[in-house]
C-alpha cells in the first residue's frame, strides 16, 4: 500500500486503501481501490474506483466510485454514486444513490430511498417512500410507504404499502404476487390500460395524465414541469448566448477544424475525458495534490455540466462554415439552441443514443483543443523578470 495520511484517521490517498482497525473520527480517502475491514465510529468520505464496505459505518456515507458495495451496517445517510452500486444491509438513515447499476439486496434496506439510475433493482425493503427514476426498474422487495416509480419499462413484484405513481415510456408490468395497498395511479403511452392480476390492489389503477407531464415529457431535457422546462431552456439559451457571444471566432476555428479532421477531433476529445480523472488521481496521491485535484475535478465536473452547450455551439459553428452563410448573433443562438435539444433527445435514445452523444461530445471538445492557438498564447503569458531568474536559477 502506497499512502499519504494527514492527521492520522483524518485523510488517505494512495493506490490501495485498507482499513484493517477500528477508526474513531472521520475518514477521508481518495485512492483507486478501498477496502473497509473494520468499524468507523465518524463520517466516511471517499472516491475511489472500487470501493468495498464491509464492516459497520456508524455516521454518514459520502461515496463515488467506479464500483460501490455496501455490506456493513450504517448508523446514519449514504450519498452515492457509481458504476455500479450494492447496498447488501441496514441503512438506519436515508439512502440517495446514482449510477449505471443500482441493487439493494434482500438484505437491505433504509429509511427512505432516492435512486436514479440506468437499471435498478429493489429486493429490500424501503422503510419509508421509494422514488426510482431509470430506464429500468424492477421491485420485488417491501416498501413500506408510498412508492413513485418512472422510467422506460417498471416491473413490480413486491409490495407497496401505500401509494404507487408509475409512468413508464414502454411498459409496466405488475406480477400476481405483487401487492399494492392503496391504490394505483399511472401514465403509458396512447393511453393504453394497466393490465393487474386479481388480488394486487382492492382498487382498480387510475390513469393519470399528469404523471405523463411531471414524469415523461420534460424530464429528459432537465426538468420536471413545463415551468421548470421554460427556466432551463432560459439558462441554456443565456449560456449559449455568453458563449457564441464571448468566443464566436474560437468556436468558428472549431467548426473549421471538427469539419476538417473530425476523426482526430474525436480522439483528441476522448482523450480529454479520460485523461483529466486519471491526472486528477496521480496527481492527488503526492503530499500537495489536492487543492490541484479538487481545482482539475472542478473544471472536468463544469465541463460535463456543459456538454451539451458547448457541443451544440460547435455543430451550428460546422453547418455555418460548411454552408458558407454569415448567420447573425440570434439566428446562431436560435439554432444553437434547437441543436441543445436534439442532443438531449439523442442523449436518451435507447441502445445507440449514449454512444453517440459521446461521439458528438468528444469531437466538440476534440475540435476545441486543437483549434487554440497555444503558441500564442503562450506568448501572451509573460512573467516579470525577477520570477524568470529565480525559475531559472532554481
Amino acid at each position: 500500500m502506497v499512502a499519504n495520511r494527514i492527521n492520522a484517521t483524518d485523510f488517505r490517498t494512495g493506490t490501495t486503501i485498507t482499513i484493517s482497525e477500528p477508526q474513531y473520527n472521520d475518514v477521508y480517502i481518495a485512492a483507486g481501490n478501498v477496502i473497509i475491514n473494520a468499524p468507523i465510529y465518524g463520517d466516511l468520505i471517499v472516491t475511489g474506483g472500487s470501493v468495498i464496505i464491509n464492516d459497520s459505518i456508524m455516521q454518514d456515507i459520502n461515496v463515488i466510485g467506479g464500483t460501490v458495495v455496501i455490506s456493513g451496517y450504517v448508523g446514519d445517510d449514504v450519498r452515492c454514486a457509481g458504476g455500479e452500486v450494492t447496498i447488501k444491509n441496514y441503512i438506519k438513515g436515508d439512502l440517495i444513490a446514482a449510477g449505471g447499476k443500482i441493487k439493494i439486496d434482500s438484505n437491505g434496506s433504509a429509511e427512505s430511498i432516492i435512486v436514479t439510475g440506468g437499471d435498478v433493482f429493489i429486493d429490500g425493503d424501503s422503510r419509508g417512500d421509494l422514488n426510482v427514476a431509470a430506464g429500468n426498474m424492477k421491485l420485488t422487495g417491501t416498501v413500506w410507504r408510498n412508492a413513485d416509480l418512472k422510467g422506460g419499462k417498471i416491473l413490480i413484484e413486491g409490495t407497496i404499502a401505500g401509494k404507487a405513481n408509475l409512468a413508464a415510456s414502454r411498459d409496466i408490468i405488475i406480477y400476481k404476487k405483487a401487492r399494492i395497498a392503496r391504490g394505483i395511479r399511472y401514465w403509458l403511452p396512447f393511453r393504453r390500460p394497466l393490465e393487474i392480476p386479481s388480488g394486487v390492489s382492492p382498487y382498480p389503477p387510475v390513469y393519470d395524465s399528469l404523471l405523463f407531464i411531471t414524469h415523461s415529457r420534460w424530464y429528459f431535457l432537465g426538468a420536471s414541469t413545463f415551468l421548470g422546462l421554460l427556466w432551463y431552456l432560459g439558462m441554456a439559451f443565456i449560456l449559449i448566448l455568453l458563449f457564441q457571444y464571448l468566443f464566436s471566432s474560437t468556436f468558428y476555428r472549431a467548426g473549421i477544424r471538427a469539419t476538417a479532421k473530425p476523426g482526430r477531433s474525436i480522439l483528441i476529445g476522448s482523450a480529454y475525458f479520460v485523461v483529466i480523472p486519471v491526472t486528477a488521481l496521480l496527481i492527488l496521491v503526492t503530499i500537495i495534490g489536492l487543492p490541484i485535484t479538487v481545482l482539475l475535478l472542478l473544471f472536468y465536473a463544469i465541463s460535463i455540466f456543459l456538454a451539451a452547450v458547448i457541443s451544440s455551439i460547435v455543430i451550428t459553428n460546422v453547418v455555418s462554415f460548411v454552408s458558407q452563410k454569415d448567420f447573425s448573433l440570434m439566428k446562431m443562438v436560435g439554432i444553437e439552441l434547437f441543436t441543445f435539444v436534439l442532443l438531449k433527445i439523442i442523449s436518451f435514445t435507447p441502445f445507440f443514443g449514449w454512444f453517440l452523444t459521446f461521439i458528438i461530445v468528444s469531437a466538440s471538445f476534440g475540435a476545441i483543443i486543437s483549434s487554440i492557438r497555444w503558441q500564442s498564447l503562450q506568448q501572451k503569458i509573460r512573467f516579470p523578470s525577477k520570477v524568470r531568474s529565480m525559475a531559472y536559477n532554481s
